[in-house]
């Protein structure tokens, strides 16, 4: 049997207490850390964790949001007043500015279906009064200078069916007081017209338009026209009106300050190819041109049926 020393004997018996003694410990431990503070710790209250300030690309914070009590321009919003689903009737004003020959004023109308806010249908027409500019008057009567002859002609009336295009709306403010809105327009249509030119017995005409003859039998603009003793024509005829296709393209702007009325300003321009035939003037003469008609229009729009804003 081995022997075993005193001190082998002494450190086993400490190391089986400490394995037995070592649960009961860390029991205790856990219990009492419950109440117990920390004697190294701070008895002040610990400050709060600010967040982190976000990154931007240039390394500065960004500015504070401004409160919705300070903004003084906002984004466009909901319209004010709707036109989808609506009829918008407008009578308008109408004069030529562009033409140098011809001076038109006119009434004139326009019937626009709004299929959307910014698509809609168009009929419109006019009724035009024109009188021959005192340009044209200068070149005819008194220097019996003769332009392109085509150029010389006049629109009587036109009407045609189009498309109208709305791609810029906004709002607008007036005095403080009234607030409405306002749209930029784009419209483009196609239709028909009646136009008419000058004549006088001084130039050959077609005998096909159906001009009366004289007594000596020869085709003239009218057997009634006379000269006045310097030569001058004191009498202004035409040849007889003729039918044209013309197109027409639009822009303008509309004020809505209503659910029912609207200020409407716009811009058209009537287009369409005018030929003259004067024969007989040094060989078979055919004058063509690409007439520009431009008027200014000026109107009161009303909105009728749709649903209510």
């Amino acid at each position: 049997m081995r022997r075993v020393k005193p001190a082998q004997r002494v450190f086993s018996v400490a190391a089986a207490a400490a394995l037995t003694l070592a649960p009961a410990f860390a029991f205790a431990q856990a219990e009492g850390d419950e109440g117990e503070v920390d004697p190294l710790a701070s008895s002040e209250p610990a400050e709060p964790v600010k967040p982190a300030e976000p990154v931007v690309a240039n390394g500065k914070a960004p500015f504070a949001r401004v409160s919705d009590d300070q903004e003084t321009i906002y984004a466009v919003q909901r319209k004010a007043f709707l036109v989808d689903g609506k009829f918008e009737l407008t009578p308008m004003a109408s004069m030529s500015f562009s033409d140098r020959f011809v001076q038109t004023f006119a009434p004139a109308a326009s019937i626009v279906y709004h299929l959307s806010e910014n698509f809609g249908l168009e009929v419109y027409g006019a009724y035009m009064f024109p009188n021959e500019s005192s340009f044209t008057n200068e070149i005819l009567n008194k220097k019996k200078l003769r332009s392109d002859t085509a150029k010389l002609t006049q629109m009587l009336w036109a009407a045609g069916v189009g498309v109208q295009w709305s791609p810029i709306y906004g709002k607008l403010q007036i005095f403080n007081k009234f607030l409405g809105n306002f749209n930029f327009y784009l419209g483009a249509g196609v239709g028909v017209g009646q136009t008419r030119v000058q004549c006088d017995n001084q130039n050959d005409l077609d005998p096909n338009r159906g001009f009366p003859v004289d007594s000596k039998g020869e085709v003239v603009c009218n057997p009634d026209q006379v000269d006045t003793i310097d030569g001058v024509v004191d009498q202004v005829f035409y040849e007889p009106n003729t039918f044209r296709v013309m197109g027409a393209f639009s822009g303008g702007v509309r004020f809505h300050f209503s659910t029912w009325m609207a200020l409407k300003f716009e811009v058209k321009d009537y287009l369409f190819v005018a030929r003259v035939y004067r024969p007989g003037n040094a060989g078979d003469a055919l004058s063509d041109a690409v007439r520009s008609n431009v008027f200014a229009q000026i109107g009161l729009s009303f909105l009728l049926g749709g649903d209510e804003d």
